[in-house]
């Protein structure tokens, strides 16, 4: 996939749950980065789990992706 990672950022908080064996839990983030596609102008997230540390990303759709 072509685009471009900036630093990290503060993001849009977003709450969901952590699917990271270990962790499982309920949690608030807004620490990440934006992923802007260059082709399709279309921004994805990861946001970090503030329990585990761990990535959760997100789709434009604002759909977790697998």
């Amino acid at each position: 996939m072509k685009g471009s990672w900036t630093h990290s950022l503060p993001l849009p908080p977003r709450q969901y749950t952590c699917r990271h064996p270990g962790c499982c839990q309920s949690v608030q983030s807004g620490e990440g980065w934006p992923f802007l596609k260059d082709d399709q102008y279309e921004i994805w997230f990861i946001y970090i789990c503030p329990q585990c540390n761990r990535p959760t990303f997100f789709d434009h759709y604002e759909n977790r992706v697998p």
